[in-house]
């Protein structure tokens, strides 16, 4: 309003108007427009004071919802606390009466609690009611939370009373049986003490008939009163808590969990449940004895007693026997879950093991020892695995028991427990499939480290021996020679013989590696066992080559120098030879012969002589046909020696036939010279 009235009183000399009442020309145009835009906003602020208020009270009614949800939580939590205190002690009634009293007195203030209990109770329902008339988009809500409140309230209450009228009952058994117990000592005394003799007066007689009859009307009183109150307790804390609350528990806590931590909270709630039902069976067992004991100082009929008392037994014994299989069932159910879990994380960490399998590692003894845990690992897979089908046969077993004595529905659990059975069927089948592959990995892998090692063994020793293939240094023995020479022989041929057979297993490896598709990893070095395998092989192969290269060098070395060696010796045995047959021809033309007959026996002595030298022509020649062979593939010395030897050979092999063509001549002219004398 301010800015309004400014503007009005604004004065614009150079403009005057008639329509408007502002001295300001400029703004006639502008505030109509202006005092719309002011009602607008009047308007708009007037709508946001409404949706304030409205979602300010929508807040608030919120804030109660909440706030109501809180305090009937709290108080819900308040109802099953007093109900689970009311539990605990609702089947406890004592040794004797003082104790009964004692559990009444205690009841009592559970009472007054309860009581205390019931002004919030009353208190939120009070406001529960309001606030479904002041928030009636949350009605159905309220009532839901209001009714399940109410459902627990009455509960409670309910139990209150007959815990009440429980111990109005208790206390009136014990009441009865101890002035009944506490009695009959007297009263049998009065019946003992009885006068045998009946030859009183009459008035005497009758008044001791009148005391009798009176005694006797106590104790039938006493005991009916006694034994209905046993019989009704015995039904109302007994016989009807089992057919009310045990049997009903039993048959609705039928399930046997789908976990281990299931299966331990429902174990939990058995063993609560238990220690309730143990209340029942020490009850019974009180009661029992009682009742008994009433039975044996009847003086009528006691068929009925003996046939409460046996039903007594009879439900007590038939329901603490489902007890017992419930918690059994729940003990199996425990096993097999827990060692379902056991085993299916056990399947999930060996599920990838092949990769260990799959490397071979350094040490064969480390080998030896992965083999070791593969076969354990799989006995003990399999016992694992053996264990928990037979605990789920037995669970299985025992679901069907608890159908046949309960009467209830065991297909969810049945199928449950097959499921789980089915699925570990499945992963140790998965890794049974696996177990031949494994088994393949470390026992091949510790074939191929053996192999490395042995191929690195050998290799090694080859090398050894072949720096001691040196020739034999003169001077040495012709015997020592063979011997030296016979070992090189001996060596090389292991040596062949053990390079065939590690081609051999180098060829096996490599075919059941590839055949049976392992991917074998040497650990130290992390490349594939076949290119290790390879490698070591090929590095054998080069030290055998070697090595053979250079023995059989050596051994042809040696067996030329043993050929030489042995040429020499024959040629000079027939170079000697020759000599000797030279020396003799030399003998037959010392001297010219003087007659013809002596003539004639030269020449019969040089016939002898020929044959001899014929003989020796083959082994000249042998011994030619060697130094030619020798002499290629001998050393420069060697050859000078060999050639040496072969010039001496042929030099005594040239002056023999020189001697015998001589001799020849010598003795044909002799021979002819006689002849030519005998002529003239």
């Amino acid at each position: 309003m301010q800015i309004h009235k400014q503007i009005l009183n604004s004065v614009d000399d150079r403009y005057n108007s008639s329509n408007v009442k502002t001295p300001n020309p400029d703004l006639a145009t502008v505030i109509p427009n202006i005092q719309k835009l002011a009602k607008a906003i009047a308007k708009r602020r007037a709508d946001l004071t409404g949706s304030y208020q409205r979602s300010k009270l929508e807040q608030d009614q919120w804030n109660q919802f909440r706030l109501l949800e809180n305090e009937v939580m709290e108080l819900k939590n308040r109802i099953i606390n007093q109900k689970v205190s009311v539990d605990k002690t609702f089947t406890i009634i004592g040794n004797d009466e003082s104790e009964a009293l004692q559990l009444l007195k205690e009841h009592q203030r559970l009472e007054d609690a309860v009581e205390q209990t019931k002004v919030n109770y009353t208190h939120l329902l009070e406001h529960g009611s309001i606030l479904t008339s002041n928030f009636p988009a949350k009605k159905s809500e309220i009532d839901a939370i209001l009714k399940d409140l109410e459902n627990s309230w009455n509960y409670l209450t309910a139990l209150i009373v007959q815990r009440s009228n429980l111990l109005d009952i208790v206390i009136s058994f014990r009441q009865e049986t101890e002035v009944y117990f506490s009695k009959l000592p007297e009263w049998m005394n009065f019946i003992k003490n009885q006068p045998e003799n009946l030859n009183k007066p009459l008035t005497e007689l009758e008044e001791i008939s009148k005391q009798q009859e009176e005694v006797e009307n106590d104790i039938e009183l006493s005991y009916s009163r006694s034994y209905d109150e046993s019989m009704q307790l015995s039904q109302r804390l007994v016989i009807n808590w089992i057919d009310a609350h045990g049997l009903p528990h039993m048959r609705k806590k039928t399930t046997i969990g789908t976990s281990s931590p299931e299966v331990k909270k429902l174990h939990h709630h058995h063993q609560s449940f238990k220690s309730v039902a143990e209340n029942t069976r020490k009850n019974a067992f009180q009661l029992y004895q009682v009742a008994e004991k009433l039975s044996e100082n009847a003086n009528g009929d006691t068929e009925v007693v003996k046939d409460r008392l046996q039903q007594l037994s009879n439900v007590v014994h038939n329901f603490f026997n489902l007890m017992e299989h419930r918690e059994l069932l729940l003990t199996q159910s425990a096993m097999f879950h827990l060692h379902y879990t056991e085993i299916t994380q056990w399947y999930e960490k060996i599920k990838d093991q092949s990769i260990i399998y799959e490397t071979v590692p350094i040490n064969p003894e480390d080998c030896e020892n992965l083999q070791d845990k593969l076969i354990k690992e799989s006995e003990a897979t399999s016992q694992a695995y053996s264990t928990v089908i037979e605990e789920s046969d037995k669970l299985i077993r025992m679901l069907k028991k608890q159908k046949e004595l309960l009467d209830v529905d065991i297909t969810k659990d049945e199928a449950h427990i097959e499921e789980m059975t089915n699925f570990i069927q499945t992963q140790h089948s998965k890794e049974i499939e696996r177990w031949p592959y494994q088994r393949n990995c470390v026992q091949i892998g510790h074939i191929s480290k053996n192999f490395i090692n042995e191929c690195t063994t050998i290799c090694k020793q080859i090398i050894e021996w072949r720096k001691d293939l040196v020739p034999l240094q003169p001077p040495h023995r012709e015997r020592a020679f063979y011997e030296y020479l016979k070992c090189t022989d001996e060596n090389i041929k292991q040596i062949e013989d053990a390079s065939k057979d590690f081609a051999q297993r180098y060829s096996e490896i490599i075919h059941m590696i590839e055949t049976k598709q392992l991917n074998l990893i040497d650990v130290a070095t992390e490349k594939p066992i076949t290119e290790l395998l390879t490698q070591k092989f090929q590095q054998l192969n080069h030290v055998v080559d070697e090595t053979l290269k250079r023995a059989n060098g050596l051994k042809q070395e040696l067996s030329t120098n043993r050929d030489i060696r042995e040429t020499f010796l024959r040629t000079d045995a027939v170079v000697n030879e020759m000599k000797k047959e030279i020396d003799k021809i030399n003998q037959l033309m010392v001297r010219i012969p003087e007659t013809k007959d002596e003539a004639k026996r030269l020449g019969i002595m040089f016939e002898e002589i020929k044959p001899k030298i014929q003989k020796i022509i083959p082994s000249f020649n042998n011994i030619r046909d060697i130094f030619n062979c020798l002499v290629m593939n001998t050393s420069d010395k060697q050859r000078r020696d060999i050639m040496m030897a072969n010039n001496t050979l042929l030099r005594t092999w040239e002056t023999c036939i020189a001697k015998m063509n001589d001799c020849q001549k010598f003795i044909s002219q002799a021979i002819g010279f006689h002849n030519m004398n005998e002529g003239n």
